[in-house]
């Protein structure tokens, strides 16, 4: 359980000594650690390096987090939402598919006393009256957030967009869209589990949203990003750790076949498709 390996890593002094800070520099690391963290309101237990992505979060405000799919970057973000309310910060917007709105929802109203409001559809006008009257997390999509140019008040402490590759065509209006709203917050999180490694200049216009200072500086070292002058420079904004990096408890990967019964209905539509040839179906 999450809990005991926590204590276990705090008693141990397995913290980010353990990991030498996930690759950042002692500088960076140094700040990172001293970040004061409260997560008063956060129904669940955070383990070491979710907590220390946090602090990064909160340190660097304006940030890429990629950590590998399965360590908890909702986690990580709905704490860093509920440590900046209790500094004070009131108004939170998540945007992410249309696919895990619920799901992103259902989340935030499990582990943590944050209220969240689906923006979607036929409740966007009273979402988003709530949601500026009351506080919380406004969760809507790419889709939605392309009708907020209407001179409304859409201002957010925190910005969070999941799945941000989605965003990753500077000429799409929900790119634009994104830009416009996260150019007028002080905290953006964007969140992404795919290898930006593999596509360079994606990484380096998610980055240049985020920090235009430091997406600048990248243009002479972008051929270089296995390099350690690119891997430093974009420390400050990018942060990734794999499963390996972080849970030593994990048993290596475990494959179960399970034979399921087919319905009678599924019966049928089997039986047409394979005599339609139809392999998809």
């Amino acid at each position: 359980p999450i809990a005991y390996y926590t204590v276990i890593e705090n008693v141990t002094d397995l913290g980010i000594e353990k990991e030498e800070a996930y690759g950042l520099s002692d500088a960076l690391a140094g700040k990172v650690k001293d970040t004061d963290v409260n997560t008063a309101g956060l129904t669940c237990v955070l383990r070491a390096y979710q907590l220390f992505a946090v602090k990064y979060i909160l340190a660097q405000k304006r940030v890429l987090l990629g950590d590998e799919m399965g360590l908890g970057k909702t986690i990580e973000a709905i704490a860093s939402m509920v440590a900046l309310r209790n500094r004070g910060k009131s108004r939170f917007m998540v945007v992410c598919p249309a696919s895990v709105l619920v799901n992103w929802c259902r989340e935030i109203d499990r582990h943590s006393n944050l209220s969240s409001y689906k923006c979607h559809g036929e409740s966007i006008l009273a979402s988003l009256q709530t949601w500026r009257e009351d506080g919380g997390v406004l969760v809507t999509t790419y889709e939605t957030i392309r009708k907020f140019n209407d001179g409304q008040d859409y201002f957010a402490d925190m910005i969070v967009a999941d799945e941000a590759h989605y965003a990753k065509n500077p000429d799409a209006q929900r790119t634009k869209a994104l830009v416009r709203l996260v150019s007028n917050t002080e905290y953006a999180l964007y969140m992404t589990g795919t290898p930006l490694e593999n596509r360079v200049s994606e990484m380096c216009f998610l980055i240049t949203c985020l920090n235009p200072e430091i997406g600048a500086s990248l243009r002479k070292t972008r051929n270089l990003v296995f390099s350690s002058a690119f891997q430093d420079k974009i420390a400050g904004v990018y942060f990734r750790r794999k499963r390996e990096d972080v849970l030593d408890e994990l048993p290596d990967l475990i494959e179960s076949e399970e034979w399921l019964l087919m319905t009678k209905d599924d019966y049928v539509h089997y039986v047409e498709a394979v005599g339609s040839k139809n392999f998809m179906a």
